[in-house]
């Protein structure tokens, strides 16, 4: 099955038009621990989950390298980063999305991380991803949902790492998403998916956040201020693009769920979009808006959580 394109002659893995069967063995059962399929009609769909590795993509991951010089704030990376497009855990592009699957939106920084090492397959072939485990320490709690399992202190998630081919490596980026860095610091929805995992909603699930202003900081690997590269926005994004944590915050409060997610939102999150994706696919009539929707707590400054 062909899966990966690497458009750039500079790219290490130059010449590969298709994944060997040991990567892509590999990426087949990554796929079957954290992807479910995505909403057909959900636009940015085809972008990588932030929280999720980019080889978990299913049906097609397209990579391209990047030659960053940015303007942001920090210096461009000389080699470029690899950029995938693959396909989410759960729709984030919009408010609604968010308030829909999330259980809580937090300030957060990446505490610590490590490498993963690639399988003995992939040594072997020369060629393959290197994954981060990271774990982030939660700083601020901004919006709730009603009912939600209790967010801890510290949640640990895989990041994008590096692909590599022989002794050369080069960092990788979902398309218009933070990598998750050090010293940076995000804004992310967060959705518990199992007792023992937490993790971002999909790839527009993570906002940069510095210095109190969302959309300035890290995305893609490189610096990015409010108002540059607006294409890779997710809607949400495009609307809290310079503003505060409180005005998303505000946001939030003031938009409903889907109905029908409310209607299931006893269930994980990605059994939730399953029954409302059959729901839709059936006709099903949604709920009345206005009957009891719980749109979940919000405190514009966010709130504290305390350290175990």
């Amino acid at each position: 099955m062909k899966i990966r394109r690497l458009l750039s002659p500079a790219d290490p893995a130059r010449g590969i038009t298709e994944v060997p069967a040991h990567v892509d063995e590999r990426i087949t059962d990554m796929e079957n621990q954290v992807v479910r399929r995505p909403r057909t009609d959900r636009a940015h769909r085809r972008r990588l989950a932030a929280g999720v590795v980019a080889v978990a993509a299913s049906v097609s991951v397209t990579l391209i390298v990047v030659r960053t010089s940015d303007g942001g704030d920090g210096s461009p990376k000389a080699d470029g980063v690899v950029v995938g497009q693959g396909q989410d855990r759960l729709p984030s592009d919009t408010a609604t999305d968010w308030v829909s699957y999330a259980d809580h939106v937090a300030v957060v920084k990446l505490a610590k991380e490590s490498e993963v090492p690639p399988s003995a397959a992939e040594e072997g072939a020369g060629e393959g991803m290197i994954v981060r485990e990271g774990t982030l320490t939660v700083e601020r709690v901004l919006w709730s949902r009603g009912q939600a399992p209790t967010l801890p202190y510290q949640v640990t998630m895989d990041l994008a790492g590096w692909v590599f081919k022989d002794e050369s490596r080069r960092e990788f980026a979902g398309e218009g998403a933070p990598r998750v860095e050090p010293g940076r610091t995000y804004i992310m929805a967060l959705a518990r998916y199992s007792p023992d995992e937490w993790g971002p909603l999909g790839s527009d699930a993570t906002l940069p956040y510095e210095n109190g202003t969302i959309g300035k900081g890290e995305s893609q690997g490189t610096s990015r201020t409010p108002g540059q590269r607006t294409a890779e926005l997710s809607t949400l994004e495009r609307e809290v693009d310079g503003d505060s944590a409180a005005a998303l915050s505000a946001i939030l409060r003031d938009t409903r769920p889907d109905p029908l997610a409310k209607k299931y939102a006893g269930l994980p999150p990605q059994e939730r979009f399953e029954k409302v994706e059959e729901g839709q696919n059936a006709g099903q009539d949604e709920p009345d808006p206005d009957d009891g929707i719980d749109t979940g707590s919000v405190d514009g400054e966010g709130d504290d959580v305390p350290e175990d």
